[in-house]
């Protein structure tokens, strides 16, 4: 329902060079893509997104605080992504494959308050729609939307659940509850279902309310794992990755190399124990000081040195925009990342 056909993956990669983005966890097999590139690399493809120019609206925007994602957050979850359905990538793919969406599947979108792409310590990801959306309208629409696609499309009922049986691909389950749905893999959608319990939904909770609006953002993270600690060797307790909703470009994304030349700006805004941590975290990152197990390669280097490092007790803010990644050799950072970075899924910490 929301990956593409393994006959059209290599396309894919292509079109958005982000394995994380190009092949969604919910369906794909494999070990995952090292978090460096969700740092890095996602930053890129959600500054160029085509939302640079849409509209979100206050009742769209006030909408996605009238449900509670965080009873959907998984124990095992290390970081949650929020997008509006034209930012999420899982959705950017599947309107790609489907070519001219059915009457059916834009009414379903609009009725999408928000995106969240909850990933998992090393098991893939799923996805959290928040929204008004009948379990029969989906069911029916998604055999519209995706049969010319998947030849083998079957949608069967499983228990409380719905299968969408893609074929080769692998079978997508869906969790409806009142507010929205769940999809991903069975265990994952189980997983959800039964929440991640009182206290760690409160810090969820907390963490979601820390995001800046949708009307504010146009991307916006918050990862609870252990990568950007251990870049710097002083251990974050959660950090947030934003990308601003500049309305002062109109241009739209385009996915085929080369990249076109967007303007963005964002921002991490990483939370430490306590105000000596942020100290020593805010120095050794604007001397390019990195502590990771092999030396990282200078393009990172550079880049770190030119962020923009704000430090406010335990808050260190590390501002950057288009210009920042300027230059930047991505083919060398993936090789980095790949071999550097593997243990990144520590489970998430008090707020």
């Amino acid at each position: 329902m929301f990956g593409p056909a393994s006959k059209h993956r290599a396309k894919l990669r292509t079109l958005v060079p982000i394995p994380e983005l190009a092949s969604p966890p919910i369906v794909r097999r494999g070990r995952q893509t090292p978090g460096m590139r969700r740092i890095v690399l996602s930053v890129v493809l959600a500054a160029c997104s085509n939302s640079a120019h849409e509209h979100v609206s206050p009742t769209v925007a006030a909408a996605v605080t009238s449900v509670d994602p965080s009873a959907r957050i998984a124990p095992e979850v290390t970081g949650v992504m929020r997008s509006t359905t034209t930012d999420s990538p899982a959705l950017m793919i599947t309107n790609y494959l489907q070519g001219n969406q059915p009457t059916c599947w834009n009414e379903a979108l609009a009725k999408i308050s928000a995106v969240y792409h909850a990933d998992l310590a090393g098991q893939g990801s799923y996805y959290i729609f928040t929204g008004e959306l009948p379990r029969d309208q989906i069911k029916r629409c998604a055999r519209a939307a995706l049969a010319t696609r998947f030849a083998d499309l079957n949608v069967t009922d499983d228990g409380d659940l719905v299968a969408f049986d893609l074929g080769k691909v692998g079978t997508v389950y869906v969790d409806f509850w009142r507010g929205g749905f769940v999809a991903g893999t069975k265990s994952q959608v189980t997983a959800a279902h039964g929440g991640p319990g009182a206290a760690l939904a409160a810090t969820w909770q907390q963490r979601l309310a820390r995001l800046p609006t949708m009307a504010q953002a146009r991307f916006a993270a918050v990862r609870a794992d252990a990568l950007l600690g251990g870049w710097f060797g002083v251990a974050t307790t959660s950090y947030q990755i934003v990308i601003d909703r500049d309305r002062s470009t109109s241009q739209a994304f385009n996915p085929v190399p080369p990249m076109p030349s967007v303007r963005f700006t964002g921002r991490v805004v990483a939370e430490y124990a306590s105000t000596a941590d942020a100290v020593l975290a805010a120095r050794r990152i604007r001397d390019g000081e990195l502590h990771t197990t092999v030396a990282p390669p200078a393009t990172l280097v550079e880049i770190v040195k030119r962020l923009k490092v704000t430090q406010v007790g335990t808050t260190v803010e590390l501002g950057f925009d288009d210009k920042t990644f300027a230059g930047v050799d991505v083919n060398e950072l993936q090789r980095w990342a790949t071999s550097s970075i593997a243990a990144s899924s520590a489970l998430p910490a008090a707020p």
